[in-house]
């Protein structure tokens, strides 16, 4: 938090020093809600059965049936937004949070009920220094699936984050990025990470210009979270230095080709046991992923696509799971109404997509590789009618282990009530797990049904 603090006054400070733009104060304030309400029915307890790969089902340690989760009795998530332009062009956007994990729990069950606040601070600003114009702009707080670069292992999180982009000109930026406490709730074994680039955009590739290339070359600095677990075998506070580079290939403005690479530069054994060690090769430390996202839109059907391959070494990921993260109550040992612990799992995330760096960590000691394809789209019907699905498809290959599919298919008809308010009937094979270290998904054998209410943010 002081650091957030050093940070916010120092940049505020420097552009209020440096800057052109109008500094007059404004009393400007946006009030805005969002909601989600959800339910899920199933006839039977053979609805709750789930799979899942044997190595990982025998860390977890989990029996067959999906344990008890908010969706199954009726869980309402509740926000109120409050922005306000302190001064032109710096913006504070204060989220107020509530949450009731279960109606069937207990209109006032204490147990099932939450309050908690999100805070972002953003900003662009004209920076002068004589005949040099720059543009400086920014970001702090707590980010909602945040992702950077070509998200290989920063990307589909929630986490406390301050970001700054410098503007040299066209074709020159500069950025700086700081994650704090990774290891808090989002089940990765890192403390802070630094991150600095240098980014040269829209390189042209056609006469058009729609065809253009970004190049991004990173230096990022890990630091290891302080954690029991490791302390017998990794330095706990270890600091790793990663060079990395990202290009996207913009093909159009509705399609992108992408590829993000990472290596990990540690030459001394790693140690996994009080007697087992083994020495990084250079493809154990490499980490890659390459992918493509487009876009088709006609007057009733919108489809998007992502499509992407990944790899993971084990000396890239060594240690990277963080256990010790819980999204129960630790003194209720029924699992029935314990769906706030430690850390909350919120219900917002349900939204989110399979694939995250922590699925991948889960699998200690091993390479492991992904295919990914997850298609969604909406078509109309008639009215306020509409079709929506949203299939999340992906295939792990881990090292000496069979390969496992994961296949999340959500179907359903979409009732528009006004622009941002959407009431859905469907049906759905995924659910909310409580159970690892990180939030994720249960994979049902069987679909369930649902109604969903849920009302958007305005941009």
């Amino acid at each position: 938090m002081k650091k957030t603090l050093v940070f916010l006054i120092a940049i505020s400070l420097f552009s209020t020093l440096l800057a052109q733009d109008s500094t007059r104060f404004y009393d400007k304030i946006k009030l805005d809600w969002e909601s989600y309400n959800a339910y899920t029915y199933r006839k039977t307890a053979s609805y709750l059965k789930y799979s899942i790969p044997e190595s990982i089902g025998n860390q977890r340690g989990r029996g067959s049936f999906a344990s008890d989760n908010p969706l199954d009795h009726g869980a309402t998530s509740f926000g109120l937004r409050i922005q306000t332009e302190i001064i032109k062009n710096y913006k504070l956007d204060v989220r107020l949070m509530t949450e009731h994990r279960g109606i069937s729990y207990g209109v006032f069950s204490t147990q099932a009920m939450i309050v908690y606040p999100i805070f972002m601070f953003n900003f662009v600003d004209t920076i002068k220094l004589g005949k040099l114009k720059w543009t400086l702009s920014g970001t702090a707080g707590q980010h909602r699936d945040f992702e950077e670069g070509g998200g290989l292992y920063l990307y589909n999180l929630n986490c406390h984050a301050e970001r700054v982009h410098l503007q040299v000109n066209k074709h020159i930026i500069l950025k700086g990025l700081h994650l704090g406490d990774l290891a808090n709730g989002i089940g990765l074994a890192l403390d802070e990470v630094y991150q600095g680039s240098i980014v040269f955009p829209n390189i042209p590739l056609s006469k058009n210009g729609k065809k253009r290339l970004d190049v991004q070359f990173s230096l990022t600095e890990w630091q290891g979270a302080d954690i029991d677990y490791y302390r017998n075998f990794i330095n706990p506070t270890e600091r790793i230095n990663l060079p990395e580079l990202i290009t996207t290939l913009h093909i159009n403005p509705s399609a992108k080709v992408y590829f993000h690479v990472g290596f990990k530069p540690v030459n001394a054994p790693y140690q996994i046991d009080s007697a087992v060690f083994f020495k990084p090769n250079n493809i154990d430390k490499l980490a890659a992923v390459v992918g493509t996202k487009w876009m088709h839109k006609t007057d009733k059907l919108t489809v998007e696509t992502v499509a992407e391959a990944r790899f993971y070494g084990k000396t890239f990921n060594f240690e990277r799971a963080e256990k010790g993260r819980f999204y129960r109550s630790r003194s209720n040992h029924s699992f029935y109404n314990s769906t706030i612990g430690d850390n909350l799992y919120p219900i917002l995330s349900f939204d989110r997509p399979f694939s995250q760096w922590a699925v991948f960590t889960e699998y200690r000691h091993k390479n492991v590789g992904a295919l990914t394809l997850r298609t969604k789209g909406n078509y109309q019907l008639k009215g306020r009618w509409h079709a929506y699905f949203d299939v999340d498809y992906n295939a792990i290959f881990a090292e000496n282990e069979r390969p496992f599919n994961y296949l999340f298919g959500t179907l359903c008809l979409n009732l528009k009530l006004r622009k941002d308010i959407d009431c859905s009937f469907g049906m759905t094979n995924k659910g909310m797990n409580l159970d690892a270290f990180y939030p994720t998904f249960y994979f049902y054998k069987l679909p369930s049904m649902f109604i969903f209410l849920k009302k958007t943010l305005a941009p």
